[in-house]
């Protein structure tokens, strides 16, 4: 009998492992890879293959490898490198070119713009993160906590890193996409979603954890 894959998910930019709180509780073998600090213009692909060494360092057998957003489009890359049965994108996408253009206009422009002012910029996260898309009270204050003690060079990296990717058009393993209808960050217009979500928003595992739980029971085969 094949041995069920384990599932590896990889946070959003700017969130970390507590983000998946609804799917660990569902999946006690959950594996998120903690963040490792970006090496000076680094490619999203070589960071990819980095966090995919540390993976096979605690897993050697399948895996189901996922993200949110940002984390989506390094599982693509780190499938590459992993015995990835499956890839699954979350509020995701393949190309930086779906990420709507205020952002992508944002990062450039924010190239310029000194760290400690970015740094300041994140006190107010608590005020304005996950507003609106069914997140709860709670989950907000959640969202607004990781974005304030975020790593600024991790979270500058970041965004450039999404820009300057040149996305990932074909993958080693299957993929299987699912998005929210209400997703502004990526709209779902720009995506091929295999499912959507109704009133999702951009962070759609904490909005919508039923059903991002059961695609990922699908998948997984548990």
């Amino acid at each position: 009998m094949a041995a069920t894959p384990r599932l590896v998910l990889v946070p959003g930019l700017g969130v970390d492992a507590r983000v998946f709180y609804p799917q660990a509780a569902a999946f006690p073998d959950l594996l998120v890879p903690p963040w490792l600090p970006p090496e000076q213009r680094e490619s999203l692909a070589h960071y990819a293959k980095r966090l995919a060494a540390g993976v096979r360092a605690v897993e050697r057998g399948p895996v189901v490898v996922g993200g949110l957003s940002l984390g989506g489009m390094i599982a693509l890359e780190m499938s590459r490198h992993l015995d990835a049965r499956a890839v699954v994108l979350i509020a995701s996408c393949r190309s930086p070119a779906a990420v709507c253009g205020p952002l992508r206009m944002a990062e450039r422009l924010g190239r310029a713009v000194p760290s400690v002012a970015v740094s300041w910029s994140l006190r107010l996260a608590p005020l304005f993160c996950g507003r609106g898309g069914g997140i709860s009270r709670q989950d907000r204050k959640l969202l607004g906590q990781m974005v304030a003690e975020v790593s600024v060079p991790l979270l500058r990296w970041g965004a450039r890193a999404i820009m300057e990717w040149p996305g990932a058009a074909e993958s080693s393993a299957p993929v299987h996409h699912i998005h929210g209808d209400h997703d502004w960050v990526i709209p779902l217009r720009c995506v091929a979603a295999t499912v959507v979500v109704p009133g999702g928003s951009h962070v759609l595992n904490l909005s919508h954890a039923r059903e991002v739980n059961e695609m990922l029971r699908e998948v997984v085969g548990a």
